[in-house]
């Protein structure tokens, strides 16, 4: 492992990184922008792989290699952010400086050609100075990327990004060097380095086996009967146009549902609801839960705006960045439209992206027919009920696999509440086969299956 007892070691290797790449003045001499580049990884910056112990490990310096790392993903994982090292850098960064990232590589993945590792250079709003997919052969490889610094960065404020889980595989980092050099011109640059011989005993890189299918242990009688209670949060209900009912993916849903006495919420985009579509909304309208059906209908925007411009100003979302009068009458549309043409009120709210600023919690407060807020804040929740994000149906938006969702839940499984996002219509015939599986991996652990607004009403301890 990268440990504290790592550091002699590695700088020990950092120099004879420099060194190999010809990188790097003599100690004594002063450094120059224009002779070479000033090193940003330091041996503490190494401490950010401990994190995924279960990736990272030690490649112990030699003779006649520098110290470096192995990475072993036994999966693809997406989306891969859910393991990234963020490696510190120091050193002051003027606007327009080149940024050198060099490597030697090697690495074997599930896929020919398939092995590789994302290194992004970014800041905290995750800006990226240098983001480059570095790929992986059988043999070691020596590689160099460069960017230009779009403004200045004071020492420590950019961080060099390790997402090792594109693919199963294996790959080894050793000579990693980030270098800044200054108002170097890029064909300036000294040659990159010969390749590292193969060490003695170097063997071939093989990419690991995958996991094996996880089968979870049943819960004793015992941890069945504690109630525990699960809420599925299904989004982006829209009608298929005017004078037509609801896509056939959610008219399939809420049969099965039905068949399997499940209750679920279903999200819906208000705006296609002013439609001539008199299908739609009695559909709405017979599977609402108010009317002996099955189904929660909640409050997910009237347009579910994402990413636009709105006087100027660049918006996250419906109810995160337009002003109050903009947001007021997009929620209150929303809550008028579906009154009156299914003669339901909602009582459960679900922002658009999940997104809701200040303004929209102001907005939100004013509307006392509300009572839960899925994924809201719970430290500011405008009078409502905040059921948190607990756990991911989808590991990517759209994207289901059971054994993914396994091995997330295994852990979990006695929590006194789940809310589960999906997306269905972007589902194909395997995602919605996983999605059952996963239901009926829920009804085996005893949960019981209710809408928001249900779970709000339940008695609390």
């Amino acid at each position: 492992m990268l440990t504290m007892k790592s550091i002699k070691p590695l700088q020990k290797y950092l120099m004879g990184a420099a060194a190999l790449l010809g990188l790097v003045c003599p100690a004594s001499a002063e450094p120059s922008a224009t002779a070479s580049g000033t090193e940003m990884v330091t041996p503490a910056s190494y401490q950010a792989l401990t994190r995924y112990r279960s990736y990272f490990t030690e490649l112990p310096a030699t003779d006649t290699a520098p110290m470096g790392f192995r990475v072993t993903s036994p999966e693809r994982l997406d989306p891969i952010w859910r393991v990234g090292a963020f490696m510190s850098t120091t050193g002051d960064i003027a606007k327009g400086d080149l940024l050198v990232l060099s490597m030697q590589i090697r690495g074997a993945g599930s896929r020919p050609d398939s092995a590789k590792i994302l290194f992004k250079l970014q800041d905290s709003s995750w800006v990226g100075v240098i983001r480059e997919e570095v790929p992986a052969r059988e043999a070691w490889q020596t590689v160099r990327y460069v960017g230009i610094a779009d403004k200045d960065y004071a020492s420590g404020a950019l961080s060099l990004c390790v997402y090792p889980a594109l693919d199963r595989q294996t790959l080894e980092v050793r000579a990693l060097s980030l270098q800044n050099w200054g108002k170097t011109r890029k064909e300036d640059l000294p040659a990159l380095a010969v390749p590292l011989p193969v060490q003695p005993g170097d063997a071939v890189l093989q990419p690991p086996e995958p996991p094996k299918p996880l089968v979870l242990e049943p819960l004793t009688p015992e941890q069945k009967a504690t109630k525990r209670y699960v809420m599925l949060k299904l989004d982006d209900l829209v009608n298929r146009g005017e004078k037509q009912g609801p896509p056939w993916r959610w008219i399939e849903l809420a049969n099965y549902f039905k068949e399997k006495g499940l209750h679920a919420s279903f999200g819906v985009i208000v705006k296609s609801i002013e439609n001539d579509n008199p299908a739609y909304n009695e559909w709405i309208r017979k599977t609402a839960i108010e009317n002996g059906g099955n189904i929660e209908f909640w409050h997910h925007g009237f347009t579910h705006a994402m990413n636009f411009d709105f006087n100027g100003k660049k918006c996250v979302a419906e109810f995160s960045g337009p002003d109050e009068a903009y947001m007021m009458d997009a929620f209150s549309r929303a809550m008028n439209a579906f009154r009156e043409k299914t003669g339901l009120t909602f009582r459960t709210y679900g922002a658009p992206g999940n997104a809701t600023d200040a303004t929209g919690r102001k907005v939100l407060e004013a509307h006392p027919d509300i009572k839960v807020w899925l994924y809201g804040d719970a430290r500011n929740p405008a009078g409502k009920l905040v059921l948190r994000r607990s756990l991911n149906l989808e590991h990517a938006v759209g994207k289901v696999d059971y054994q993914t969702f396994l091995r997330a839940y295994q852990n979990q499984r006695m929590r006194d509440y789940l809310v589960l996002q999906g997306h269905p219509m972007m589902w194909d015939a395997a995602r919605l086969e996983a999605f059952k599986q996963i239901v009926e991996q829920l009804q085996e652990d005893g949960w019981i299956f209710v809408t928001p607004y249900e779970f709000s009403q339940l008695p609390r301890p």
